[in-house]
C-alpha cells in the first residue's frame, strides 16, 4: 500500500517548474552595482518574517506546573483516604 501511495505521488522531474530566486536576486544586485560604478550599495530594508503560530513554551510549562501542583494535594488526600479504608477493612 505504501509503494502504491509513493507511486501515485511521484511525478517526472521538470526543472522548468522551479525558479532560482537567489540567483535572480544576486544577478540583479550585481547589475545594480555595475550601473552604480562599483560603489557600495545598501541592502534593501526588509522586515523579518514572523511566524504566526509561535507558542510561548515557558508560559505553557509554567501553566502545566501550576495545574499539576493544584492537582497534587487532591491525590495525596485521596491516597490517605484509601489507606484509612484499607486499615479499617483489615
Amino acid at each position: 500500500m505504501a509503494k502504491m501511495l509513493v507511486d501515485q505521488m511521484t511525478v517526472k522531474w521538470d526543472p522548468h517548474k522551479y525558479k532560482d530566486e537567489y540567483k535572480t536576486a544576486l544577478l540583479s544586485l550585481i547589475e545594480k552595482k555595475v550601473e552604480a560604478g562599483g560603489h557600495d550599495l545598501k541592502a534593501p530594508k526588509q522586515a523579518p518574517k514572523r511566524a504566526a503560530n509561535v507558542v510561548d513554551l515557558a508560559d505553557m510549562l509554567r501553566r502545566s506546573l501550576q495545574e499539576s501542583a493544584a492537582k497534587k494535594p487532591k491525590r495525596a488526600a485521596e491516597r490517605s483516604k484509601s489507606t484509612v479504608h484499607r486499615k479499617q477493612a483489615a
